[in-house]
């Protein structure tokens, strides 16, 4: 550790990566840990220490807290730094931080980097500080996962086929953690078409349907029987062609095996380096092209503008029905829609430009207008039809008309 060569690194970034990690454990000692981070931190340090760091510092706050209902954990800025505060709810007397081994030896490397650790001695020892020193970066748009993308250089990697419009392979992602799954989703939408599944059990039914690329799940935090499953996929003759990448919180040598005997092709343990998750990816998707158009060039090409269609189908259909069953909702949202399709906003963004030459936004405002339009000329009023349709007002629904058709929804019924 001494030996490694330090780097410009974002502490919060780090320390989110290690918090992602640590839900098993929260799950095992059956506690609630809500984390905030609110600040960017640039720090100079090695990069195992900084991880090394992050886990001690988690890893004491789960065992001094172990009798805890719930674990608060908030980053702010501060001038010089960054602060972190850990707030303990307990309904009991925590245990002694000097008996606590984890606390000690963090305590030892903190100090050796600059950092001060602090335990406030109200509320029966319930509080505890740490600031760590740096450069306060200027929060900017990009999130974690784009951070690491920009700092490790892999904004161009994915380029499969060449040619006017590129391919992007579809990755499947089915991952419980919210946060994960955000981050993750974050991490390859630049370059993939990522398809967001709901829920464990529908994982089959979605790799049979979709015939993606490549699976990348988190099996064994959702399903007791995830062994069976994972079989499953890598023995059906429907989907044993698409290799499957494990997620996985467990970081033992005997569940890793376990899974890669049962057919998963790669194994990651949380947290994983965005690096190394991207680059095996690419790896094995750019494998399984190259090997397949060595096989059959001209048949490859062919399936996959079949599959792009057929994908551009199901997506359409599903769209409409999502939009059928919900334009009626003034608060029906891009976000939601987005949520109900198993896509990240960005990727529904892209589908619908390319798809229909406008924006999902603009896309409901047309199918709300279609909708009320047909609904005046069958004789209803111009305040049920907006409120009807998922507009706001009356006043506006009138605007937006107008601006659409070059006449007003009263102009329409005096001429019906």
């Amino acid at each position: 550790m001494h030996d490694e060569l330090e780097q410009e690194l974002i502490f919060e970034d780090e320390l989110t990566k290690e918090l992602l990690a640590c839900e098993s454990l929260c799950q095992l000692l059956d506690i609630k840990l809500d984390w905030l981070v609110q600040s960017t931190t640039a720090i100079r340090i090695a990069p195992q220490k900084l991880n090394l760091l992050c886990q001690l510092f988690i890893k004491a706050t789960m065992k001094q807290g172990q009798l805890c209902r719930r674990i608060r954990l908030n980053s702010v800025q501060k001038p010089a730094g960054a602060q972190l505060v850990i707030h303990f709810d307990a309904a009991t007397l925590l245990p002694d931080w000097h008996q606590n081994l984890a606390f000690i030896r963090f305590c030892y490397l903190a100090r050796q980097s600059g950092w001060q650790v602090k335990l406030c001695h109200t509320e029966r020892l319930k509080r505890l500080q740490l600031f760590v020193p740096g450069e306060v970066l200027v929060a900017d748009s990009a999130d974690a996962s784009n951070r690491q993308i920009r700092r490790d250089g892999l904004a161009d990697y994915g380029q499969y086929i060449g040619g006017e419009q590129r391919y992007r392979p579809c990755i499947l992602l089915f991952e419980p953690n919210n946060e994960i799954r955000r981050f993750i989703a974050s991490l390859l939408q630049n370059d993939y078409l990522v398809l967001l599944v709901p829920d464990d059990s529908q994982l089959l039914e979605w790799v049979k349907r979709e015939q993606p690329d490549l699976i990348l799940a988190d099996v064994l935090a959702a399903k007791p029987d995830a062994l069976a499953l994972i079989r499953q996929l890598s023995q059906d003759q429907a989907c044993r062609h698409i290799p499957l990448f494990v997620l996985s919180g467990f970081k033992d040598l005997a569940t890793k095996t376990e899974c890669l005997l049962a057919g998963a092709v790669d194994y990651f343990c949380k947290p994983f380096h965005a690096a190394e998750l991207l680059l095996k990816i690419r790896n094995q998707i750019r494998q399984s092209i190259a090997f397949t158009l060595l096989a059959d060039k001209s048949h490859y090409l062919a399936r996959l503008q079949t599959d792009v269609a057929a994908r551009d189908l199901r997506f359409t259909k599903r769209l409409d029905q999502l939009i059928d069953a919900n334009y009626q909702l003034a608060d029906f949202s891009i976000p939601a829609l987005a949520a109900l399709l198993g896509s990240s906003e960005r990727q529904l963004q892209r589908r619908c430009l390319r798809i229909y030459q406008s924006s999902p936004a603009e896309y409901l405002q047309e199918f709300r207008l279609q909708r009320a339009k047909a609904l005046l000329q069958q004789g209803q009023t111009l305040q049920s039809v907006a409120y009807g349709c998922g507009f706001s007002s009356d006043q506006y629904f009138s605007k937006c008309f107008k601006k659409r058709f070059g006449i007003t929804p009263a102009m329409l019924q005096k001429g019906r």
